[in-house]
């Protein structure tokens, strides 16, 4: 199999979240899009950080509140999951509201993992594994040109010989 690349990879339109959006949009916005994270833009399109489901639990774990998801909207993508985490029966009464003064940048990881666009799949497998995490940035000339997920790397495995 020929090396390849992340620019090969890469998913090239990346969908991006405002830092200043309440924890409720960011909810929203990650299931009707059936994603578990996205870079976090600010006011000049600078990327700020990352922000996933992960960080959303996070946040509630630690002030007990939730992010505005009503489970009745829920997308099916996500409902396994959310079943497994808590339960079916809890499920079943779950509403969740947070204060739309919690925003994205309150949350979100400010920690970027980037890789060059011309990185081999092998490097952009090594930081993702060394830094435990399921998106990678990718870069040209410290440019957000692409994202990496573990998906898109499973992908390859399965595509195999």
């Amino acid at each position: 199999m020929p090396k390849r690349q992340a620019k090969e990879v890469m998913t090239k339109d990346v969908i991006t979240v405002a830092s200043d959006w309440p924890i409720k949009r960011l909810t929203r916005f990650l299931i009707e899009n059936s994603i578990t994270g996205a870079p976090v833009v600010g006011l000049q399109n600078e990327v700020l950080g990352v922000v996933s489901l992960t960080d959303i639990a996070h946040y509630l774990n630690i002030t007990g509140s939730s992010p505005g998801l009503n489970v009745d909207n829920t997308h099916d993508y996500f409902m396994p999951a959310i079943e497994n985490e808590y339960g079916a029966e809890i499920v079943e009464t779950l509403h969740i509201e947070a204060p739309e003064t919690v925003s994205v940048k309150d949350i979100m990881t400010p920690l970027l993992f980037t890789v060059d666009e011309n990185a081999s799949v092998k490097q952009v497998a090594d930081v993702m594994v060394k830094g435990r995490i399921h998106r990678l940035l990718v870069t040209k000339d410290n440019r957000l040109v692409g994202i990496i997920s573990s998906l898109d790397l499973l992908e390859i495995v399965r595509d195999m010989p």
